[in-house]
């Protein structure tokens, strides 16, 4: 195609150049690649994988800011009360977290900041990955969720360890929208 002739013509300019084509399709890339045209990309391929390394890097970082809220927090007095005002401060930093929850190892919800006081009978909604952070005591990154405001939800658990045992997990709820 076009980018035949360009790259024809750029190779005689100066071998030294480091040539980059961005190829449509993975057959164009190949016979490229075989003809040593230098580093070939499919441009989907590419905006996919970079789409999915700001994703892990932005879940990583999640995974960051609620380790830090499970280390620095007064929970361990049962100081529900302020462990909600440092919790509802960090929301206001992390716009995309819709809520912070405090959930025991039985899966009460102790602390839920979009309401004053958490209901002991409002359930997790998606329950699989907080038993895998109990169970493995790894954070988690639970499954796309129909809540009700917003309507769409995924958790980001963290386990909260004391005495070398998952006392509580640590929930973000994230709109994917954010």
């Amino acid at each position: 195609g076009a980018g035949r002739g360009a790259l024809d013509r750029s190779g005689g300019l100066d071998p030294d150049i480091e040539i980059v084509v961005r190829s449509h399709n993975g057959e164009e890339a190949a016979g490229l690649e075989r003809e040593q045209a230098g580093k070939v990309f499919v441009g989907e391929s590419e905006l996919a994988r970079s789409v999915a390394n700001a994703v892990d890097s932005e879940l990583r970082n999640s995974v960051a800011a609620l380790k830090t809220l499970s280390t620095s927090l007064p929970y361990d007095d049962d100081d529900l009360p302020g462990f909600r005002v440092r919790a509802m401060r960090v929301i206001d930093t992390r716009p995309e977290w819709v809520a912070i929850q405090l959930i025991d190892r039985s899966g009460t919800i102790l602390v839920d900041t979009r309401v004053a006081d958490a209901d002991p009978r409002t359930f997790i909604v998606e329950r699989a990955s907080f038993d895998r952070v109990i169970r493995t005591r790894a954070s988690a990154i639970g499954d796309l969720t129909r809540h009700q405001k917003p309507a769409w939800m995924f958790a980001v658990r963290s386990p909260v360890v004391r005495e070398d045992d998952v006392q509580y997990v640590l929930t973000a709820l994230v709109s994917p929208a954010a």
